[in-house]
């Protein structure tokens, strides 16, 4: 299927969660939250729920909205959807020119068609993608802007300090809430991608599930600044970390690291468990930071 709308791209996107094991069949899927995890309004939410349902992965209950289907997670269910959509040589050449400042914050489809000499399909689809995943914003009525992100590697070491800092202090809370849903839920997902699912994935998924899981166990701190803030700095990194030399290996590194998290936490005793997401995020500072480093080391040799 070829994404020429953003309700494609969230199409897709649901489907990959619903595969994932984040939302599970029978689930409700409302279109305010989903709008509001996308950061997008509930207009392209829709017509991807109208395209999930069109293709039996959702149904449409009166009174009821969307409910995923009890056969979504049969791969012949919505294969079309399912399957991996490649990061398009375009998307690295704009990513590149962001990132190094290489074009201007506001842009147009005439700008960039000029620029990269591609086809407007293609030119959309990428800068739907970019809205996607938080570094691009249409703009009111015409063009595009992009947003700011971490840029260096320098940057990308402080955003991980500043995770080191909150993440660990919000597991200390005093309402902090040992929420088994959501850690059954994220136990599920970890384990889903360790038993197999990670040699399969692409990149920016496997980056994303990363994300959003650090981003649930902050959620569950009760202190919505700790979660907006990690939101925010996640949303900035995005992109360094897609661009960066990707590393399975250290995916299943992380991905067990999150487990024993959620063990921690089943435990009950938020000092430990905050002394771990410590470890867990200094180990993380310390392989990653290497990686941009090399990254940009690379690019200037070239």
């Amino acid at each position: 299927m070829v994404e020429q709308t953003l309700g494609d791209k969230l199409a897709r996107d649901i489907l990959g969660r619903i595969r994932g094991g984040q939302i599970l069949p029978g689930a409700k899927l409302n279109a305010k939250s989903l709008a509001d995890d996308f950061r997008v309004s509930r207009t392209p939410v829709l017509e991807a729920l109208k395209t999930l349902a069109a293709r039996g992965i959702a149904t449409h209950a009166p009174n009821r909205g969307y409910i995923v289907s009890s056969t979504a997670l049969n791969g012949n269910v919505g294969s079309e959807l399912d399957e991996p959509v490649p990061v398009t040589d375009l998307y690295y050449r704009l990513a590149e020119d962001w990132v190094g400042q290489e074009i201007p914050q506001d842009v147009t489809e005439q700008y960039l068609l000029q620029r990269y000499k591609a086809r407007k399909s293609e030119v959309v689809g990428t800068l739907v993608r970019a809205v996607n995943e938080g570094w691009a914003e249409r703009k009111p009525g015409y063009g595009w802007t992009f947003l700011p992100v971490v840029s260096t590697p320098e940057a990308f070491e402080q955003v991980y300090r500043f995770r080191s800092a909150i993440e660990p202090a919000a597991l200390l809370e005093p309402t902090f809430e040992f929420d088994t849903q959501v850690l059954d839920e994220q136990e599920r997902i970890q384990q889903r991608y360790l038993d197999g699912a990670i040699d399969t994935e692409l990149p920016d998924r496997l980056i994303l599930i990363g994300m959003q899981f650090h981003e649930e166990i902050i959620r569950l701190s009760g202190n919505t600044f700790f979660h907006q803030a990690l939101v925010r700095v996640n949303r900035l990194r995005h992109l360094l970390e897609l661009r960066s030399i990707f590393d399975r290996a250290r995916v299943y590194d992380q991905f067990s690291g999150h487990l024993e998290l959620i063990r921690l936490l089943r435990k009950g005793d938020p000092i430990e468990a905050s002394f771990y997401m410590r470890q867990h995020l200094a180990e993380a500072t310390s392989k990653k930071t290497s990686i941009q480093r090399a990254h940009v080391q690379n690019k200037i040799r070239r």
